[in-house]
């Protein structure tokens, strides 16, 4: 989803994931667990992050928290993205459901 420099994003998220077969199970908000599987150490293992992606960013470049959901406005032109802080999400069985809203820029 492509955002501009301005648009109001507003996100609300639910659901539930199994992030692999010793960490359990949470909501968008993430869970307490061994930081040591995170991709970012100050966020809950499991959490809902997004960013704008641009070209030539780096995979860890500007992730932000999200949780449940949240309002921003966009900095930059770019690509709305999310992605769950876990540096093994391959083994995580379940899934967020995501409402975005743009408000666009005047």
């Amino acid at each position: 989803m492509s955002v501009n420099p301005g648009d109001r994003i507003k996100i609300q998220a639910s659901g539930r994931v199994r992030f692999g077969f010793v960490a359990g199970s949470g909501g968008p908000k993430g869970i307490a667990f061994n930081p040591d599987y995170n991709l970012f150490f100050h966020m809950a293992h499991g959490q809902l992050m997004t960013r704008i992606r641009q070209p030539g960013m780096r995979a860890l470049d500007g992730w932000v928290p999200v949780g449940d959901g949240g309002e921003m406005i966009a900095k930059s032109q770019g690509v709305l993205e999310f992605a769950v802080n876990d540096s093994q999400p391959g083994d995580n069985v379940g899934n967020f459901r995501i409402e975005v809203t743009i408000d666009p820029a005047r």
